[in-house]
C-alpha cells in the first residue's frame, strides 16, 4: 500500500461503512492490509466476532508508565498527547510538577481518530507538558517554532539518540503523514533483528498496548537503551508485573491498529520461525465506533480463515492455517505489505 492512497482508502472505507456496504467496506479493508478479505465470510461470522474484540492499543488517554515516569523523576519533562479534555481537567499533579497546556484540538489523521469539532467538549484533545525544570515551555516553544525538529524534542523528552534518530528518520520519510508515521515506525520496530522472523524478542520494549513500558517507539527490539528505561519503569510501576502478561502475548501485524492477539498453546522455542499457535485470540479494539467497525471486519474474517485450526504459518505472501499440523486454509497475503508475527518473552 503506497503512503499517498492510505487516506483514500480509509475515506472509501468510512463512507462504505457509513453506508452499510459490507462488500465495498471489504475490499476497502481489504486493500489497506492487503489481505483478499470475504464479505459473505465476514457477514457469517459478525455476532461470534464481538467476542473476540479486546482493547489493547488504544492511543487516548493516560498511560500508566508515563505517569510513572514523571511521578519517580525518571526523566524531568514527559509530554502526555491526546487526552481528552475533561480528563486533562481533572487531573491532580505531584507537589513540584509544573504543567503547560497546549491548545484543545481535534485529530482525524487516522481511521481512529474523529472528535468534536468543539475546542471545549470534553472528548477533544489536548497536549500536556508536566516537567519538573521548566523544560515543559521549552518543548512547547520548539514545536511551535521548529515543528519537525524530531532531535531537538527527543533530546528534550530524554530519549535515547539511537531511538530519536530512526524515528526521525521515519518522520521525514513520512512527510508529515500521520498514517504513514505510525505505521512505518510499528513496523519498522517489529522487523528489526530476529524478531522479524517471528522469533522472540523482549515484551518490555513491546509498543502494541497502553500498558508499554516506554512512551517512544525504540529504535529496534534489542536496544539496550530501551531495554534499560524500560526496566526503570518496571521497577517503580505497581501494576508492571501483571501487565507484563500482556505485553508478551504474541501478535499478528499488519498495520496500526489492526493486529490479532494471541494466547498461545506452544512456547516460540518450539515452533518453526514465523509459526503462531492459539487457545484463545482477539483483535485490537478501539472505543471510536467507526474504528471499531472496522477492527470487527478484521475479526470476523479471521474466526471464518482459522476456524477449525489452532496455528497459523506466516508467509509474506500466504497465510496457512493448520489443525494438529494439517493445513485446512490458505489465504495470499500482498508480498510488498507482509504481515509481521512477532513472539514476546516476559
Amino acid at each position: 500500500m503506497e503512503r499517498y492512497q492510505l487516506g483514500r482508502v480509509y475515506q472509501t472505507l468510512r463512507a462504505a461503512m457509513a453506508a452499510g456496504d459490507l462488500p465495498r467496506s471489504a475490499q476497502s479493508l481489504g486493500q489497506a492490509l492487503g489481505l483478499p478479505l470475504q464479505p459473505a465470510e465476514i457477514a457469517s461470522h459478525l455476532a461470534q466476532a464481538q467476542e473476540h474484540l479486546r482493547p489493547q492499543l488504544t492511543y487516548r488517554g493516560w498511560k500508566p508508565a508515563e505517569l510513572a515516569m514523571m511521578t519517580h523523576g525518571i526523566k524531568p519533562l514527559v509530554k502526555f498527547e491526546d487526552i481528552p479534555l475533561g480528563q486533562a481537567r481533572q487531573a491532580i499533579w505531584p507537589k513540584g510538577v509544573q504543567v503547560r497546556a497546549g491548545s484543545a484540538y481535534r485529530r482525524d489523521d487516522l481511521l481512529l481518530r474523529s472528535v468534536p469539532c468543539h475546542p471545549d467538549h470534553p472528548d477533544a484533545l489536548i497536549c500536556l507538558y508536566a516537567s519538573r525544570d521548566g523544560s515543559g515551555d521549552a518543548l512547547r516553544e520548539l514545536e511551535r517554532s521548529r515543528r519537525e525538529d524530531m532531535l531537538g524534542a527527543a533530546k528534550l523528552l530524554s530519549i535515547p539518540s539511537c531511538c530519536a534518530e530512526a524515528f526521525a528518520a521515519t518522520f521525514a520519510h513520512a512527510r508529515g503523514d500521520q498514517d504513514d508515521l505510525n505505521d512505518a515506525a510499528a513496523r519498522r520496530l517489529l522487523q528489526s533483528g530476529r524478531s522479524g522472523r517471528g522469533e522472540v524478542a523482549n515484551a518490555l520494549i513491546n509498543p502494541l498496548s497502553d500498558r508499554e513500558l516506554l512512551g517512544f517507539y525504540p529504535c529496534k527490539l534489542d536496544c539496550p537503551a530501551a531495554l534499560t528505561r524500560a526496566q526503570q519503569v518496571q521497577q517503580v510501576l505497581p501494576a508492571a508485573q501483571s501487565d507484563l502478561h500482556e505485553l508478551a502475548l504474541p501478535v499478528l501485524f499488519w498495520r496500526l491498529p489492526f493486529f490479532v492477539i494471541l494466547e498461545p498453546l506452544t512456547a516460540a522455542r518450539d515452533l518453526p520461525p514465523g509459526r503462531l499457535t492459539w487457545q484463545r485470540w482477539w483483535v485490537n479494539a478501539f472505543a471510536d465506533k467507526t474504528a471499531r467497525r472496522a477492527q470487527l471486519l478484521l475479526a470476523a474474517q479471521w474466526a471464518a480463515w482459522s476456524s477449525g485450526a489452532n496455528s497459523v504459518q506466516v508467509e509474506a505472501n500466504r497465510l496457512t492455517f493448520l489443525a494438529d499440523e494439517v493445513s485446512v486454509r490458505e489465504v495470499q497475503c500482498d508480498p510488498s505489505f507482509p504481515p509481521i508475527p512477532v513472539y514476546w518473552k516476559g
